[in-house]
């Protein structure tokens, strides 16, 4: 650790293009702090931690993302992580997967995550994201309208009940043109039938990406529901899934 903080605080003041830092935290918390602040300090342009925590763990408040182009969040959540001045044109890759027995903060800051994307114009999430969300009552009630949002890609395949939350969340997305299912919804069977369809199927929804699928109930539900309310609808794609067989 010694030598880390030598190399860091102890190089020249010229700028650093690219800080990775992966590392437990423990009983190192300030340390691992004045790193980052470290490469801070000196204009970092590419910030990649990887970092392993037991309790909770603040990171600067510098790491504030006036000129962030892109992020890329993969974890449980296990610290609150607030994003400031976040552009229009930034990239946002979300992952947070379920944690039996912290689903209610985990939500919480998911919830907080969000609140600082919420200008983002493209966005890439889990269905694990999404789902974590509504594990715990009232807290969709809580997640922010996406104004900018035109571009949301799903990553994972959903579980039972699923199809309720991604139309409440597509509620919270009324500029979405793009919508692209890169695992599809997955081979679960959900008997869910809205009441109401989501602003931005009536409104904006130009493209539909629709990958892997399996030909379930669910599924041809779902990509009905789209065509038939969608109305300015230019183009929907459709692949089987590989593991497909009549």
């Amino acid at each position: 650790m010694s030598f880390v903080e030598r190399v860091l605080l102890l190089r020249d003041t010229s700028d650093v293009k690219r800080f990775r830092l992966s590392c437990r935290v423990c009983f190192s918390a300030s340390r691992v702090n004045e790193w980052i602040l470290a490469a801070i300090r000196r204009n970092v342009q590419e910030l990649d931690l990887c970092l392993f925590v037991e309790e909770p763990f603040a990171l600067p408040s510098c790491i504030d993302a006036g000129n962030l182009i892109f992020f890329k969040y993969s974890g449980y959540l296990s610290n609150k992580i607030n994003l400031y001045g976040l552009s229009s044109s930034a990239l946002a890759l979300i992952h947070i997967p379920n944690l039996c027995g912290r689903q209610r903060e985990i939500a919480c800051r998911t919830i907080k995550l969000f609140g600082g994307l919420r200008n983002v114009s493209s966005l890439r999430i889990s269905s694990g994201t999404i789902e974590s969300l509504f594990l715990v009552k009232h807290v969709m009630d809580r997640l922010p309208v996406f104004e900018n949002l035109t571009l949301l890609e799903l990553r994972g395949e959903f579980g039972e009940r699923s199809t309720k939350l991604l139309i409440k969340f597509l509620q919270c997305l009324p500029k979405l043109e793009s919508l692209d299912f890169c695992e599809g919804l997955g081979r679960c069977e959900d008997d869910y039938r809205p009441t109401s369809v989501p602003n931005c199927v009536l409104s904006s929804l130009k493209a539909v990406n629709y990958r892997n699928l399996h030909g379930t109930n669910r599924e041809i539900w779902f990509l009905k529901f789209l065509l038939e309310n969608a109305i300015v609808l230019e183009k929907m794609n459709v692949f089987w899934s590989n593991s497909f067989s009549s």
